[in-house]
């Protein structure tokens, strides 16, 4: 997630999502059918709900491999939010109330993906979640965060298998399979390129990444060697 998207995400002044851990609750969950196409371009909306620790601040949650292989990734999407945050505070905040960010490492780790996010739900009482991490540790961690009815924008995680399914999670970013498909298309269209060898990680959003290669590789009659 760059700056500027970071940013985006916290342009809507309104709190209208719950969370589980509130005693009582005002408002329905949110879900890929009550989202209006405004909220969802702004990238981010907040619940009203009862907050258990500072009534002044409204605590969002990221999570992410801030450590480890994919550390690059993770810590720079972490300073877009970050800068989001500080800019959204600046200007005011959301009714009068700041919000605080929570983050956690999930080291490019599902395991420690459902931890985290656990975490950060259960024991921070997080409004909403932003980010996302890797395809393959959000994928792990959807489930725990739809069912919490928490809405999560997933700014950097590609594969299908992400919001497949769950109502609360939503993403910003392409899908890989269509990653794949433009990348061939780019390549035979604009390179005349033909004949091609297909290398991948094997998790999601390489599968992803791959399948839609091949897809437009046999539709535009090319050849797979390897």
């Amino acid at each position: 997630m760059c700056m500027h998207c970071s940013a985006a995400s916290l342009q809507s002044s309104s709190l209208n999502c719950e969370g589980v851990a509130a005693p009582e609750r005002t408002l329905p969950g949110l879900t890929r059918r009550s989202f209006g196409t405004g909220m969802l371009a702004a990238g981010l909306t907040l619940g009203r709900r009862a907050l258990a620790a500072d009534a002044a601040t409204v605590k969002i949650g990221t999570f992410g491999p801030f450590t480890g292989p994919a550390a690059g990734l993770g810590l720079e999407a972490k300073k877009g939010i970050e800068f989001a945050v500080a800019q959204f505070n600046a200007a005011g905040g959301s009714d009068g109330k700041k919000v605080e960010l929570v983050s956690y490492d999930d080291r490019g780790n599902r395991a420690e993906a459902v931890s985290v996010v656990r975490k950060m739900i259960e024991n921070d009482g997080v409004q909403a979640i932003v980010g996302g991490s890797l395809s393959l540790t959000s994928i792990a961690a959807a489930p725990v965060i739809n069912e919490a009815k928490i809405p999560m924008v997933a700014a950097y995680s590609n594969a299908v298998g992400v919001v497949k399914g769950e109502d609360h999670i939503f993403r910003w970013a392409s899908v890989a399979d269509v990653q794949g498909w433009v990348m061939v298309h780019h390549a035979m269209k604009e390179r005349n390129l033909k004949t091609f060898a297909i290398l991948m990680q094997d998790e999601e959003y390489g599968r992803g990444i791959s399948n839609g290669a091949e897809r437009a590789i046999e539709e535009l009659k090319g050849k797979v060697v390897y």
